[in-house]
């Protein structure tokens, strides 16, 4: 029987670690440590079970120097540390307790490998702290187990990875109808997917902001759900103050759920205060460093504060992890764009979606004769449903067609076009900031100096 636990597979029978599909050395007695708290958890293994099961009955050994050793190999292996640990916690003068979340697993590939770890480390903080932690119920469990299952394809950032969050969700809530993390992931799931352009903004966030507030009317003091409702209120309601209220409950609630400080860290950079989003960004990082979402949210702060070499390099970090993960793409592009390299902005938008190629359309001034004609063409038959108001917006303003681009603006305001929330900082909208049109949408925005 495998195990998965964060990026990492155990494999008992064969003594095999591996990390991400590749394999870690861990010499055979650190091992058998492992696989036994590893199976045993969330439970705390006393010293003398370890002793017994690893060391033997008839041990002659220094057994706790021997087992502190373990310990000490096997957090170095796991990347874990003593204080604040993800994978074991030391229990005075009782023993060990694994405190990740431990699934059985079937053998994954690489890349699939990839996604897992950044889907549990986001995971494991906001499932197993406190009293989140799934009792003995049968429901409670297969709730749980759909949840984490749910909160897998959630973070792959993908359509069909959305869609099959909904059902996995929905699922854990069928086992378990107040079990507030899957109402808490139902909501997250809607706000990406009106966030992304697969779900129209009205028919998405409301949807979200339900799920969220079911989730609160069960529990609270659940982090998550807070951060939910603090997504619908930012990227909605465009209600700023009652966002960042949402956010900071989040964190004072769970301080290391690492979601609440990158959507936090999003708004502060939406608002023009660089530095606590940066700083807000680390603390993401720190508490989820294998997430990719959160350098390309990292990535996103230094676009709007245009740092774009900073860009490039965090979303090279990204695809250098995952190749085809589309927003790393599409940040890529953009930084790009902004810095005239137009041959490499093109590159990157072909790997990325229709968005990313009509935001690829920013580099005209780049483009000559057959290909700037196509991308005209392209962009004055713009497809309903499909091609985002905004996005539709900034191609008319790299065109200098500027009436076109307010008027597409008008549209994106009237759609609840979540992405209106950069546009105070959005270097693909510089040459529509003297226009008085410019302030007037600040204004209705909440947004205006």
């Amino acid at each position: 029987m495998r195990l998965r636990f964060g990026e990492f597979e155990l494999d008992p029978e064969a003594g095999e670690l591996r990390k991400a599909g590749r394999a870690v050395r861990l010499p055979p007695q650190p091992f058998q440590v492992l696989a036994l708290l590893a199976r045993r958890a969330p439970a705390v293994v006393p010293r003398e079970d370890i002793r017994r099961e690893v060391w033997g009955e008839d041990t002659f050994v220094d057994f706790d120097q021997g087992l502190n050793s373990c310990i000490k190999q096997i957090r170095a292996a796991l990347g874990d540390q003593a204080e604040n640990s993800r994978f074991i916690e030391t229990r005075p003068r009782r023993g060990y307790r694994f405190v990740a979340p431990v699934r059985k697993a079937r053998p994954l590939g690489r890349r699939m490998w990839i996604a897992a770890a950044a889907l549990v480390a986001l995971a494991a903080p906001a499932v197993w702290l406190g009293t989140r932690r799934p009792t003995a119920s049968p429901n409670l469990s297969s709730a749980h187990e759909h949840y984490l299952e749910g909160r897998f394809f959630w973070n792959k950032r993908s359509e069909q990875g959305f869609h099959k969050a909904l059902g996995c969700f929905r699922r854990a809530i069928e086992k378990d109808p107040r079990y507030a993390p899957a109402h808490a992931g139902l909501a997250d799931t809607y706000n990406l997917l009106g966030e992304y352009y697969f779900l129209p903004p009205t028919e998405a966030f409301p949807k979200a902001r339900a799920a969220a507030e079911q989730a609160l009317a069960i529990d609270p003091n659940l982090a998550e759900a807070h951060t939910s409702l603090g997504c619908v209120r930012s990227r909605f309601d465009w209600d700023w103050p009652a966002a960042e209220r949402s956010y900071r409950r989040a964190i004072g609630l769970d301080p290391t759920y690492a979601t609440a400080h990158q959507w936090y860290a999003e708004l502060l950079a939406t608002m023009g205060r660089f530095d606590q989003a940066l700083a807000e960004i680390r603390l993401a990082r720190r508490n989820d460093p294998l997430s990719l979402i959160i350098r390309v949210a990292a990535a996103s702060i230094y676009y709007f504060g245009r740092r774009y070499d900073q860009v490039i390099e965090e979303c090279r970090q990204v695809l250098d992890m995952d190749p085809g993960f589309l927003p790393a793409h599409q940040y890529l592009a953009a930084a790009y764009e902004q810095k005239g390299m137009y041959a490499e902005a093109r590159a990157a938008g072909r790997r990325a979606a229709r968005v990313a190629e009509l935001r690829n359309a920013h580099a005209l001034a780049g483009l000559k004769g057959v290909e700037r004609r196509r991308l005209v063409e392209l962009i004055r038959r713009p497809q309903p449903g499909k091609d985002p108001s905004y996005v539709v917006a900034t191609v008319y303003a790299a065109l200098g067609e500027n009436d076109k681009a307010f008027e597409w603006l008008d549209r994106a305001y009237q759609e609840r076009d979540s992405t209106l929330a950069y546009s105070r900082l959005d270097p693909s909208l510089d040459t529509l900031r003297s226009d008085p049109r410019f302030e007037s949408l600040l204004r209705r925005l909440g947004l205006a100096l």
